[in-house]
């Protein structure tokens, strides 16, 4: 059932306005991104798809609503798109609200609090990082991206609530097997960086006594090898000094080697596979939601690849899914903007607070010098 509510609906108690059976309705839902509804419906209802009112419909994730933007009309048709109410996080705008030290859940209802006006959503979240941002000048919305950045984790919105979990989706077991179940598909496939086998390289040019790093497993027919450098700045010589404040060179070297040989693991481990990305035109059994597992048989790989679903499409009308993407990488430019203009943003503050800082403390010892040599003198104004 879709139905149509006015602006200011909060309950949804009842059946709303009217009740309405448009020529089309399409959900799209995309993993800590898009939710939106597409509608197409004659002209003759124009006064139910006005921008602000809210439409809730029957989706796999229960009934969800949808505000609605921008009406076009074409000769007897009106087309229109409504967001979903998350999106209504954009109206509530943050000044100045500085997280410290807290876990996702009190870092969301630190914003809550620094709101404008407080906004009728509950947040929570399942993430216990501890981490620290400090919002100027950003909407509510807008936050939200640092925040999945700085914390991890996926969204989860429904209706009026919202939600940031570690995890989400489930794993049904779903395989795919690439050029039988999926010929029908939209591909892409990046083997610029797969890994099977490393020369670590850490700091002053270290390297492992073994040498090389492997996998355990055999995954293809020919290798994929590479010397890769790390950063080891992360370890400190500072805390490997003995009693008479000299280096332990022995403790400090191993700590470099285990650190490297972690690093070395954990990047071949990332990159073992293929980054891929496929999106089918048609149904597929057992996935529901963003975040569901699907494992691709892919001719090239011994094993499995493990992809999650990225995007889905769902026909409110049909009550079916009409396009789902799955892959294991993706990059969105948004989050990629929003990611570069926070470091930015965050560089130049800590560079103007230092700058302040340091000119506060010049001004005050010239202040004092300057009233210390005339503590004993005398002005004489001739005039």
């Amino acid at each position: 059932m879709i139905s149509v509510y006015p602006a200011d609906e909060r309950y949804f108690s009842d059946n709303g306005i009217k009740i309405l059976k448009p020529l089309q309705a399409i959900v799209t839902k995309e993993d800590n991104g898009e939710y939106k509804i597409e509608m197409v419906d004659t002209v003759d209802n124009i006064e139910y798809y006005q921008a602000g009112m809210i439409i809730r419909t029957d989706t796999p994730w229960g009934k969800q609503g949808f505000r609605l933007s921008n009406p076009i009309i074409e000769n007897n048709r009106i087309t229109v798109e409504g967001k979903h109410l998350y999106f209504d996080l954009a109206n509530y705008l943050i000044a100045d609200s500085y997280i410290v030290d807290k876990n996702c859940n009190d870092a969301l209802d630190h914003l809550k609090l620094g709101c404008d006006t407080t906004p009728p959503f509950t947040f929570s979240s399942n993430i216990t990082e501890i981490n620290s941002f400090r919002c100027v000048r950003k909407s509510f919305e807008e936050a939200i991206p640092t925040i999945i950045e700085r914390w991890g984790g996926h969204l989860i919105r429904d209706n009026w609530s919202v939600t940031i979990n570690a995890e989400i989706g489930q794993d049904r077991g779903v395989t795919l097997v690439y050029g039988k179940d999926i010929t029908s598909i939209s591909q892409e496939e990046i083997w610029d960086d797969v890994l099977t086998k490393i020369l670590p390289v850490g700091k002053d040019g270290l390297t492992l006594p073994e040498v090389y790093v492997s996998l355990s497993e055999s995954l293809y027919d020919i290798p994929y090898s590479k010397v890769i450098s790390f950063d080891q700045d992360n370890i400190d010589p500072a805390d490997y000094m003995n009693e008479d404040g000299e280096l332990d060179e022995s403790s400090y070297n191993n700590a470099l080697e285990d650190d490297l040989r972690t690093k070395a693991n954990e990047y071949l481990q990332n990159n073992k596979f293929p980054k891929v990305n496929y999106t089918v035109e048609t149904y597929i059994t057992d996935v529901s939601d963003v975040g569901d597992t699907i494992y691709v048989k892919h001719p090239k790989c011994k094993i499995n690849i493990i992809t999650n679903v990225i995007l889905i499409e769902y026909d409110c009308i049909l009550n079916k899914y009409t396009r789902i993407e799955f892959g294991n990488f993706r990059i969105k430019l948004k989050d990629l903007i929003s990611r570069v203009s926070e470091q930015v943003e965050e560089q130049v503050n800590q560079k103007q607070e230092q700058r302040i800082s340091f000119l506060q403390d010049e001004l005050q010892l010239a202040t004092s010098k300057i009233w210390g040599a005339m503590g004993d003198s005398y002005v004489i104004y001739d005039g």
